[in-house]
């Protein structure tokens, strides 16, 4: 007789991890995505900032001033001394004169060479932010987000690529500022404090005590007074001042009160309280040039302020304003005025414009509101206007394809918060503002000083076939072109009416004069000429009674 089965339930089987459904691929991202995504957005940082860094000439000023400098120290050996032109160079510190020089010497005496060690350098501020960013928010996509929006704002991206100070600098007041974000919870991270302060004295001078002044308040509102106690910032201030003061010491010593008085009076005071080389400026000059170079992402970054703090975040607040707001205010009471001096304020700008990208990446309608969908319709049409206008302008077309991009960008931006797809219009806003940077790369454009005026390297090929290295000559350009003294090897100095005829009025040997027409057919319409270029005419007036050099020249 069959017995018949006695049937037992069971439970059913507990269903697989969700984890364990993702692709491989997807849970190998997860776990490394936070040292994945840091190396990401350097890769993309020094793919855009050090796209064609070499193909345009040196820039005057700044980049014809500190290639000459770190050219010396090559020629010379003296790399704690610096010289312009066999004179004492005193109103800059050495960082980036070393940092130009190693460039030379791994890669020659070249534009991409010098340029390449300040780009790498300022574009260590992108991961810096990401970190920063990072560990404040405990969110990866606004640091992502943050990070990718510094990448694309044009006075970072543009200045940071040339051989300045203040791109470095601005590296250097990040690194100071990771210190005091994560020594909250780890103390020896305050370490980086000093390290940065050391670095950002020797690059950019006394800024790097406005640097420690803005860290340090950040660290008390953040950490409480007991911050300014902790020894491991005692012994990063130790080992960041000792390398500065060292430095500043030896130039004393070389030097004297000579450098005293010209490297604090007239770099410091005078910058603080009259203003230097008519630099002068009123105290809102900045408010429009953080419109023009940082639109839209400003309108993006005051939402971002506000939505921090309507939603408690009192940490993320604490950074972004007061940080800022003293640099901000420092830089705006300081009489000497320059475009660049806003650089160490724009990772703050990209880290508060990133907060509402990241909500919206997250789902939210924030940007979905009609006045956002009108900017971008609006500013897309803008876009449109400026394509049409640079078709029919001769030489502009070099500009086309970043502003088309830029435009597409924002025409995107508008339909997708039409149609409620915010994490597309997060990707398309991004995706076209880095490829306007790179498109604007591409082209000499992005480096648009040098459309103001006459091409120096022909000029310099003329001189250097008649001009010694290191000899000096006189030229009829108000201001002067220091690009030039760096291309043709020489000291090319202005020239004013008024020595010109002093100097054809001498019986003495006059120097050679680099002219350009009006004033050679004034004043020396039969001496020789050696040469043309650019307009300009090489002469060598004939002297009457032979006389030494510098007692024809006129003193820099």
């Amino acid at each position: 007789m069959l017995i018949p089965q006695r049937r037992v339930r069971t439970a059913p089987a507990d269903p697989l991890p969700q984890s364990n459904l993702e692709p491989a691929w997807q849970r190998w991202l997860q776990r490394y995505a936070d040292w994945l995504a840091p190396l990401l957005v350097s890769l993309l940082a020094m793919g855009v900032w050090l796209h064609q860094l070499g193909d345009v000439p040196f820039r005057d000023w700044d980049e014809g001033f500190y290639t000459v400098v770190a050219r010396e120290m090559l020629e010379t050996g003296d790399w704690l001394h610096p010289h312009y032109l066999d004179q004492p160079f005193l109103v800059k510190p050495p960082l980036l004169f070393w940092l130009t020089a190693l460039g030379f010497q791994i890669g020659g005496l070249s534009e991409l060479a010098g340029r390449w060690p300040s780009a790498f350098v300022s574009a260590l501020a992108v991961p810096l932010t990401y970190a920063i960013a990072r560990q404040v928010s405990q969110r990866r996509d606004m640091a992502v987000i943050a990070a990718i929006v510094l990448i694309t704002v044009l006075p970072a991206a543009r200045l940071g690529r040339l051989v300045m100070m203040d791109g470095p600098s601005t590296t250097f007041l990040l690194v100071m500022l990771l210190g005091a974000v994560l020594g909250k919870d780890r103390p020896p991270w305050r370490l980086a404090i000093g390290l940065g302060l050391g670095a950002a004295l020797l690059c950019k001078g006394s800024l790097g005590l406005l640097f420690l002044l803005m860290v340090l308040a950040f660290s008390v509102f953040d950490s409480g007074l007991a911050s300014l106690r902790c020894p491991w910032l005692g012994l990063g201030l130790a080992l960041g001042l000792a390398p500065a003061l060292l430095w500043f010491g030896l130039q004393v010593r070389e030097y004297g009160s000579a450098y005293l008085a010209l490297s604090f009076e007239q770099q410091l005071s005078k910058r603080v309280a009259s203003g230097i080389e008519g630099h002068s400026q009123p105290f809102w000059y900045y408010v429009p040039e953080l419109i023009k170079g940082l639109f839209p992402w400003l309108l993006l970054a005051g939402l971002g302020v506000r939505e921090a703090w309507r939603q408690g975040q009192e940490r993320c607040c604490r950074l972004l304003l007061l940080p800022a707001g003293l640099y901000g205010l420092a830089i705006s009471i300081t009489q000497t005025k320059l475009p660049w001096y806003i650089l160490p304020l724009l990772p703050f700008v990209a880290m508060a414009a990133a907060l509402p990208l990241a909500q919206a990446w997250r789902g939210s309608t924030l940007l979905r509101h009609p006045f956002w969908q009108a900017l971008w319709a609006l500013l897309a049409l803008i876009g449109l206007a400026a394509m049409l206008s640079l078709r029919q302008l001769p030489g502009q077309g070099g500009w086309l394809p970043a502003v088309s991009l830029v435009t597409l960008g924002f025409a995107l931006s508008a339909l997708f918060a039409l149609l409620g797809r915010p994490r597309a219009l997060v990707v398309s806003l991004l995706a076209c503002q880095l490829l306007a940077m790179l498109a604007l790369f591409s082209s000499p454009h992005w480096l648009w000083e040098l459309a103001e005026s006459f091409e120096v390297r022909p000029v310099a090929a003329l001189l250097r076939r008649h001009v010694r290295p290191h000899g000096t000559l006189l030229m009829t350009y108000p201001g002067g072109r220091p690009s030039l003294d760096w291309y043709c090897h020489c000291s090319v100095l202005p020239a004013s009416a008024a020595q010109l005829a002093d100097l054809q009025a001498k019986e003495t040997a006059t120097p050679l004069l680099l002219l350009d027409e009006p004033s050679r057919s004034q004043w020396f319409p039969q001496a020789p000429v050696l040469g043309q270029a650019q307009g300009f005419s090489l002469v060598s007036p004939q002297p009457l009674r032979p006389a030494p050099l510098a007692q024809a020249l006129p003193q820099r």
